[in-house]
């Protein structure tokens, strides 16, 4: 991760679900998963192709039903029960 994602992800708290709204590559989220400080993770992206990337990168992730993905802007798309 770059200097500047991983200061945002230092000051982020322990969750059991972490929205990352706007994900680009998906790094957040995977640190946020692989790291234990969140259960799951709703990640979205406005662009499909960034989407692509943070779906290939969180795989494992998704396979296992911890991660979610969706093209949308902003919250807009997201659920926000069942989780």
């Amino acid at each position: 991760m770059t200097k500047r994602l991983t200061e945002i992800f230092s000051v982020l708290p322990e969750c059991e679900v972490f929205a990352d709204i706007g994900c680009d590559h998906g790094y957040i989220s995977y640190e946020m998963l692989k790291s234990g400080k969140a259960k799951k993770v709703l990640f979205s992206d406005i662009s499909e192709n960034c989407l692509q990337k943070a779906q290939t990168l969180l795989v494992e992730y998704i396979d296992s039903n911890r991660a979610f993905g969706y093209v949308t802007s902003g919250f807009e798309k997201l659920p926000y029960s069942d989780l």
